[in-house]
Order: C-alpha cells, then structure tokens, then sequence
C-alpha cells in the first residue's frame, strides 16, 4: 500500500505499523491525519482523534502485485482521499489582524523585562508570550513584566478571547496556541501534546498556529535562549509573510534560538535589545495601519 502512494505529492506516508498496538506507539511521532487500515471501526477504538478509511482489497493473488493491480489500489486510494486532501476553506482572523508572538528561554526574562519597557501603553495588538521555565515561576514572572512595562501580562487560560493591548504567558507544561474564532477573532488554546524541541510550551507550536490564523498580520520576536526552539516556528511565519525578528547575539546569555533563527536566515532583522521594542513597534504600527486602510 504504501508503494501505491509513493510519489503522490499530495500525500506523505508518516509511519508504518504492523498492528494497533505499534500504530499507538507510532502516533506521538508520525501524527497522522488519516490511518489506513483493513478494519476502520475497529482502528477508530483503539486509535482515537485521528480519521480513519479503509484500505482496498487487493486482488492479484500472491505475493506480487503487478503494475496495472498496483495503478488500481492507488486510484481507489486517492479516490477516498480526496475528501481529506481537498483543502478545506481557511479560517483568518479579521476583526484583530494584528499580533505580536514572542519566544525566548535561557536569559529570557531579564531580556522580556528590557523589552516590554519600551512597549507603549498603546500597542493595540495583543502579545503571546513563550517562555522556557518551571511552571511555579510563570505567574510570578506575567506579574513581574506588568510591573515593568505599560502591558499588562497575565498566565494564559484555554478559550481567552485575545484583546488589543494585553499580554498572555504560556502556562507551564502546556503549550500555548491561538485559534480562529467564528467571530472574526481568536482565542487562546492549552494543548497538551507531547514536547518539541525537548519544550513544554514550545515557541514552534505558538508561532506555528500564528501563521496558520492571522497570516501575513503579524510580529514574531525571538530572544535569547538555548537550542534551536523557534527555528520552524519562525519558517512558517515568514511563510505567510510576516515578520521576524532576533536579538542579537551580544547581549545573549545564549544565542542559541535567536542564532539559530539568524543563521538560518529567517530573520528580517536582527538587533541589539535596546533597538528591539521601537523596531517592532513601528512594524505593527505600519501593518495597522495598512489594516485600517485596506
């Protein structure tokens, strides 16, 4: 079966499993979007949260299949996954087409403290915030970045409607994403999947769903920080057009993140933290106002 869709663009085989057992095993890591099995109903009890088609039947005799029996299983594969492989219509944020993403890890909140003071009360977009720590320190460090700067930070909570001008800390041990809300907004979701980068929360899964919903509307900052936590997350946002940004690598504790974003090319620019809020500053000044006039 999987020679049948090898070489279809559409499709990616992420794993291959002998039995149920091995496919749940398999999940954390292939993360499919559709499993293939002979016996879908019974796949679906013990594969939850995953959609599910049954193979078709293979008919040549043998253990050899011939090139017209192996043209045939791969259009009857298609031919049931087209429903999956149609693109579904996408869901972008309107109402607030404006954020600003941020990341950081090792040093992070001592530079997150230097950042938000130049921050102006007036911002207008709303502000995520990824940072690496244990999660009894979280609380302590949302009420430490209000005190330091005009934008109030609070522990993200799951369903929050994201307003102008307030900020949200990932929880810790859970990782913080956003999500189109049928209004024209969006929210904030808790998702508890397993770790990226060794991370939980994790700056790829933020900056991955910020792309996702408010496509080219939006700032990514990546600070200091062990690792390479942010790289992807920055791909996908300069994908849908947005901007990155990056401390540079003098006043790290670690430029590991903000490095690995910069060596790889994805950021637009890269600058001392002292030059980092006013920057970005005049960047989300300049996309709202490209909003409003649009």
């Amino acid at each position: 079966m999987v020679a049948a869709l090898r070489n279809v663009a559409e499709v990616r085989v992420t794993g291959e499993a002998d039995s149920f057992d091995q496919a749940q095993d398999l999940m954390p890591i292939a993360r499919p979007d559709v499993v293939l099995s002979q016996s879908p109903a019974t796949a679906a009890d013990a594969l939850p949260h995953v959609r599910h088609l049954e193979l078709p039947d293979v008919q040549d005799a043998g253990n050899a299949v011939s090139l017209a029996e192996l043209h045939r299983i791969r259009m009857e594969l298609l031919r049931r996954l087209q429903p999956i492989l149609a693109p579904a219509p996408r869901m972008v944020v309107t109402a607030r087409p404006c954020v600003l993403a941020l990341g950081a890890s090792t040093g992070g909140p001592n530079a997150l403290g230097e950042f938000v003071k130049g921050l102006p009360a007036d911002l207008g977009v709303p502000v995520l915030l990824v940072q690496h720590m244990p999660a009894h320190f979280v609380g302590m460090l949302a009420d430490r970045l209000s005190a330091q700067g005009k934008v109030p930070f609070h522990v993200a909570q799951e369903g929050e409607p994201l307003e102008p001008g307030r900020g949200y800390v990932a929880p810790g041990d859970l990782h913080l994403a956003v999500k189109p809300h049928p209004d024209g907004g969006a929210v904030t979701t808790l998702l508890d999947t397993e770790p990226e980068n060794r991370s939980r929360p994790a700056v790829d899964v933020l900056f991955r769903s910020v792309a996702e919903v408010y496509g080219a509307q939006g700032v990514a900052v990546v600070f200091t920080g062990m690792g390479e936590d942010g790289k992807r997350g920055s791909a996908a946002i300069r994908a849908a057009g947005e901007q990155v940004f990056a401390q540079d690598e003098a006043a790290s504790v670690a430029w590991g993140m903000s490095g690995a974003v910069t060596k790889a090319g994805l950021a637009h620019e890269v600058l001392p933290l002292n030059e980092l809020a006013a920057a970005v500053t005049r960047r989300l000044n300049r996309a709202r106002r490209a909003v409003t006039s649009s």
